[in-house]
């Protein structure tokens, strides 16, 4: 049985489907969202864990294992801006306990702050307080 539709019926038929449309496509931002604000979440910790911005002390171990979770969930990231500054921030969180294993207080210092600067580059990315990632 073939069934024809009249301009009208035609028109509401691309309708309801350009609704099914909008609709997917703000489940898929509404998804996107969650997983990037999750990504944000995780990364916020565990930068706020290594205690980075804490000019007093740097804590080599500590610093060290934050480097280390951010390599792990890296991989996992969608968002390629944020992912790009977590990248950094692992970077820079790597060279400073590397510095503190080290002794050397000068590249501690160095590396310190480019932590903290990507620690800012992440909250913007994520549109959070950089002291959710700094303290």
């Amino acid at each position: 049985m073939r069934v024809r539709l009249g301009p009208a019926a035609a028109l509401a038929l691309l309708f309801v489907l350009a609704g099914c449309s909008d609709a997917q496509d703000a489940v898929n931002d509404a998804t996107t969202g969650a997983v990037k604000a999750r990504d944000c979440a995780q990364l916020a910790s565990d930068t706020l864990q290594s205690r980075i911005a804490d000019a007093q002390q740097v804590d080599q171990q500590e610093v060290e294992q934050a480097a280390q979770r951010l390599a792990d969930r890296i991989d996992q990231i969608q968002d390629t801006d944020l992912k790009s500054a977590a990248e950094s921030l692992r970077a820079s969180l790597q060279r400073a306990a590397d510095a503190a294993a080290q002794g050397d207080t000068s590249a501690l210092q160095k590396a310190r702050e480019q932590a903290v600067a990507a620690a800012r580059r992440a909250a913007g990315e994520c549109g959070i307080p950089v002291d959710r990632f700094t303290g």
